[in-house]
């Protein structure tokens, strides 16, 4: 079990060669994986959607953490990310429609935690957006493929306490602790109109620290290009 788990952290990380590093500055201090699909839900889920992501602890050189995540989804025809990417304004009514896109915490596989961190949501019944926390969500549709990337920092936190979690350092400190190859009570959750208690949903499990020196050289040398896109955007 150990070596099929270490082979998905070396599939995941490896793909993070196209993962850019959107904090300057900053070097990967502990990588995490997971893997998504229906099985994981608490509530039923009859989605044939699965997904990688890849989480790293970043540090900068002013000793702030942030949170670098990749998700990659394959969607199989079940989940459709549209209304996350270009909010329509009108009623959803589509089933397979993701209407929320979350990091959960607080609980281990096979039971539902709390919301530190609420990345996105789209109201069903208007269509617009009732949360955006990320200003560098990026959601990139494909035939049969969703990549959503991004950076969540301590700005980004929700203001109350949630759950065991009473700051964006309770999160950091909770990363740290985990050992490698360990799960931590952190998960993705991806939430549609008909699945609204989770479509797939993903573990975090640490990387053992091989692999994470490995995910620290790909997320600092695709930083920069990112970042001035990303700046070039904002200014438009």
């Amino acid at each position: 079990m150990f070596i099929n788990k270490t082979l998905i952290g070396v599939l995941t990380i490896s793909s993070s060669l196209c993962f850019t590093n959107i904090a300057e500055a900053a070097s990967v201090v502990k990588s995490f994986t997971s893997t998504l699909d229906a099985g994981q839900e608490v509530t039923f889920s009859d989605s044939q959607a699965t997904g990688t992501a890849v989480l790293n602890l970043l540090r900068d050189t002013n000793g702030d953490y942030s949170l670098q995540y990749k998700l990659t989804v394959t969607e199989n025809g079940t989940l459709d990310f549209s209304a996350l990417e270009t909010p329509p304004g009108t009623e959803i009514t589509n089933p397979i429609t993701v209407t929320k896109l979350h990091l959960h915490g607080g609980a281990s596989r096979g039971f539902n935690g709390v919301l530190p961190f609420n990345i996105k949501t789209v109201d069903p019944d208007t269509g617009n957006v009732t949360t955006d926390i990320d200003d560098d969500l990026v959601i990139n549709i494909m035939t049969g493929t969703t990549m959503i990337s991004g950076l969540l920092e301590a700005d980004e936190f929700p203001i109350s306490p949630v759950g065991p979690y009473d700051s964006f350092d309770d999160v950091v400190t909770e990363l740290l602790a985990t050992a490698p190859g360990q799960d931590t009570s952190l998960y993705w959750n991806i939430h549609t109109l008909g699945l609204s208690g989770g479509a797939i949903r993903g573990q975090l499990q640490a990387v053992p620290e091989p692999l994470t020196i490995l995910g620290a050289g790909t997320a600092i040398a695709f930083g920069t290009g990112f970042k001035r896109k990303l700046g070039k955007a904002k200014k438009k």
